[in-house]
């Protein structure tokens, strides 16, 4: 090999040796974050509340308008269980999501719709949502708070 390739090829192997041990890119964390509100979402709309609670962190906090927070994964089960038992909740759509990681916190921000069903009337609601995630030791995406608001409600006819 000639002195003038040696350049050469030292930066294909450093390239190629950076791409083996690269961390996983935003967008690769970004699907990750996704796969894991969409679980998270799917807890909510069965109504799963252990389900949702598990998905907290052991710190992590609910945050619910016009409720006391919860702290705490016991304390989110028993919010979410409470929240559960209230009106029923269906046709729960994200209509948009922005997600932002940084190391093993990330966070997301969506906005969202859904019905709630009273037994005299029904609501279209509009509203966001943000949840910040945190990678846990066991390389598991949980969330470590979570707080939601509406900012529209209209009745379904």
């Amino acid at each position: 090999m000639s002195l003038s390739k040696f350049p050469v090829v030292i930066l294909v192997s450093m390239a190629l040796l950076a791409c083996a041990t690269a961390p996983p890119t935003a967008t690769e964390t970004e699907l990750q974050i996704q796969r894991a509100s969409d679980a998270f979402s799917a807890a909510r709309d069965r109504g799963d509340a252990a389900a949702l609670a598990a998905m907290f962190t052991d710190d992590g906090i609910f945050m619910v308008p016009g409720l006391p927070d919860a702290d705490g994964r016991e304390a989110v089960l028993a919010l979410a269980q409470q929240r559960f038992e209230g009106d029923p909740i269906e046709e729960i759509k994200i209509l948009r999501r922005d997600i932002q990681a940084a190391g093993d916190t990330a966070y997301e921000l969506a906005w969202f719709s859904e019905t709630s069903r009273r037994p005299d009337q029904a609501f279209r609601y509009k509203g966001r949502q943000l949840i910040v995630w945190k990678l846990e030791r066991d390389n598991v995406w949980r969330v470590q708070r979570y707080l939601y608001s509406f900012s529209d409600a209209r009745p379904v006819q």
